[in-house]
């Protein structure tokens, strides 16, 4: 291997990207949104498992170069907890930005009265219309991108970041800053791998 070989290899972060587990929400299909919903005994097992899923995926690595950064909603904090638990981590760290999109007067009401009331409207996805407080697709992918980006210059010297958020924020994220097109969405405690050169973002 040459040298510039060697150095993309050695200044390379690898990211992985984490839904959290289920919620009574999830189980009974009622949109959640930013409504602090926590994980069912369910959840907590797929978290568990995730969370050994990871350990042995990067077993061996300095725990001195990973670290973990969480939505600041309960279901994602606690599937974060279990990884960094398992991981062995010093400290798990949160932020808003890393929330659920916000979906106005749809919050809290089951997905099959919204499919009737709302997603067949032509505009469902500019949640403008749903309460001021709701985001379009892009909003939520933008703010994602925010956090993502100041996130991953302050820990440049890391190997490995964890990303523990919800389905459509990282949906959202990936298909306009990193896949350019339709991405699945994310199982609960579902996980996307990549690997980003280790240069500054901005």
């Amino acid at each position: 291997m040459g040298k510039i070989q060697k150095a993309i290899q050695k200044n390379t972060i690898k990211i992985f990207f984490v839904r959290h587990g289920e919620t009574n929400y999830n189980a009974g299909k009622i949109k959640q949104g930013q409504l602090d919903i926590p994980l069912n005994q369910n959840g907590i097992t797929q978290a568990e498992q995730t969370a050994e899923r990871l350990f042995q995926e990067i077993k061996g690595e300095d725990r001195g170069k990973i670290c973990i950064v969480s939505s600041d909603l309960q279901r994602a904090k606690t599937t974060a907890k279990k990884i960094k638990d398992k991981l062995n981590l010093p400290k798990l760290e949160t932020s808003k930005i890393f929330r659920e999109a916000h979906f106005g007067i749809a919050q809290g009401k089951p997905k099959k009265e919204l499919k009737t009331q709302y997603y067949s409207h032509p505009k469902y996805w500019n949640f403008k219309h749903k309460g001021e407080n709701s985001e379009t697709r892009e909003e939520v992918a933008n703010r994602f991108n925010k956090g993502f980006k100041k996130y991953i210059d302050k820990n440049l010297d890391k190997k490995i970041i964890i990303f523990v958020s919800h389905s459509n924020c990282i949906k959202n994220f990936l298909e306009k800053y990193v896949i350019g097109e339709e991405v699945p969405k994310l199982k609960n405690c579902e996980y996307k791998y990549l690997e980003v050169c280790n240069l500054k973002t901005n």
